[in-house]
């Protein structure tokens, strides 16, 4: 149901499946936090809305060198407008969803919705759902975008200064 847009049916059947305790010990709060989540999608009015200016869009991008010890890693970074800001992002591969710091998440004006949320990666983090207002990269737009948003730090400052821009 979420994947086609249809949150406020998605909120409905988690959170009945919840109530009448369906779901295996230990799944209720995770369960509980995506339910808030949709109900919060179906506010707004669903998410990623796409307008672009062209057929085609070409995305502005650096790649720059993140030191590991002796080793060496790449990060992608997308040059974009977010909430009509410049700003860097940080394109993650490997992600499943996207994820914004605190600090980066004040300096755009994003604020967090009354939802917690949870993430594992660097340990067990808890955090907060947000949705930023509009991202435009290249001649597209995509509005209402869902971010859990999460202060994280692994303790090694060529990483954590990558931690502050949106992933």
């Amino acid at each position: 149901l979420a994947r086609k847009g249809d949150y406020a049916n998605a909120h409905h059947v988690l959170t009945r499946l919840i109530s009448e305790n369906h779901l295996g010990e230990g799944s209720n709060g995770y369960i509980q936090e995506i339910a808030q989540q949709y109900a919060a999608l179906d506010s707004i009015g669903g998410i990623h809305r796409i307008t672009q200016s062209a057929e085609e869009v070409c995305i502005p991008f650096d790649i720059d060198t993140i030191w590991t010890k002796d080793k060496p890693n790449y990060a992608i970074m997308l040059k974009a407008k977010v909430n009509e800001r410049p700003f860097r992002i940080l394109f993650d591969t490997g992600a499943g969803v996207n994820v914004i710091s605190h600090k980066a998440a004040k300096l755009l004006g994003v604020d967090a919705l009354n939802i917690n949320t949870s993430a594992h990666g660097f340990g067990r983090v808890q955090g907060s759902f947000a949705v930023v207002d509009k991202i435009e990269l290249g001649g597209m737009t995509i509005e209402n975008v869902p971010f859990q948003m999460f202060t994280i730090e692994t303790g090694i400052d060529s990483i954590d200064r990558y931690m502050q821009h949106i992933d």
